[in-house]
């Protein structure tokens, strides 16, 4: 019998040194042990998505909100993996889902914001922008992004900028400077 605490330690340590088969084993056998370890989950999740196994991450991250649905981590993961395949309703449901359980989620303000953008509801994008910035006021990504927001609003976009057109020759006006939303 394996001690789950020391196995997730090593776990998580051979993830960050990149021992990423090591560490996908470890969970896989604690999950043998104690299939409802949340933490085992969550770093095959993240390995999944790192490997670009976009399908087997969803599964993983399904299964912790199946065992604690509160898991604001959870669907905060679920959000960017959804954003990632190109399912936005389902992002930005799941980044909600993440702000529900932790209204201080910092990124999940961040990514809903980038989502809502996205999906042209700028009004609902500058709230979680700014949201974002109220709880880390250090954050460049949405001081950036609500500073831009405007400016993906129409045709006359450019007459938003901060800066003149001549600095955004594509588009002629700062569109293309927006922050993409953040990932795992």
């Amino acid at each position: 019998m394996i001690n789950i605490s020391e196995s997730m330690a090593i776990a998580f340590q051979s993830y960050r040194t990149g021992q990423v088969s090591h560490a996908e084993l470890i969970c896989h056998q604690i999950l043998q042990q104690q299939a409802n370890c949340v933490e085992a989950l969550h770093l095959l999740g993240v390995i999944a998505h790192q490997v670009g196994n976009l399908k087997q991450a969803v599964f993983y991250y399904q299964r912790m909100v199946a065992i604690k649905p509160d898991h604001a981590e959870a669907y905060y993961s679920l959000g960017v993996t959804m954003g990632q395949i190109g399912q936005l309703e389902e992002a930005i449901a799941y980044y909600q889902q993440a702000i529900a359980f932790k209204p201080e989620y910092t990124d999940a303000h961040y990514n809903l914001g980038y989502a809502l953008q996205q999906q042209g509801n700028l009004s609902a994008a500058i709230a979680h922008y700014q949201q974002a910035i109220a709880l880390d006021p250090s954050d460049a990504e949405a001081h950036g992004n609500l500073a831009y927001a405007p400016s993906t609003a129409g045709p006359d976009r450019g007459s938003h900028c901060s800066l003149p057109a001549s600095h955004y020759p594509q588009t002629g006006c700062a569109r293309n400077l927006l922050q993409p939303g953040r990932y795992l």
